[in-house]
């Protein structure tokens, strides 16, 4: 589930910082082995981490505008399978920032 709060709230016991959170992604499922659910999480921290996803999502009234933002979103980032990369090795900055 991905909820937007009507108001943002500060969850201090939850958050290393004391930031006003709007945001929650919660996920449900079997226990599983393996890393999947702790890669999911991962992966909606960085969507909501992005000023331009945020300023998405908060125009959003209804899933096709999510939608559009979750995929605006992809087309811009680039993606790198865990476990399959040199974690030492550093990526170059982009050459130029689009508009």
């Amino acid at each position: 589930a991905f909820v937007r709060l009507r108001n943002p709230i500060v969850l201090e016991p939850l958050t290393e910082m004391i930031l006003p959170s709007r945001f929650f992604c919660l996920l449900l499922g079997p226990p599983t082995l393996g890393r999947s659910y702790h890669e999911m999480g991962r992966a909606a921290a960085v969507l909501l981490s992005d000023p331009q996803f945020q300023w998405s999502v908060r125009r959003a009234s209804h899933l096709p505008d999510l939608l559009a933002a979750l995929d605006a979103f992809l087309q811009e980032v680039t993606a790198l399978p865990p476990g399959r990369w040199d974690r030492t090795a550093r990526i170059p900055p982009p050459k130029y920032l689009p508009s």
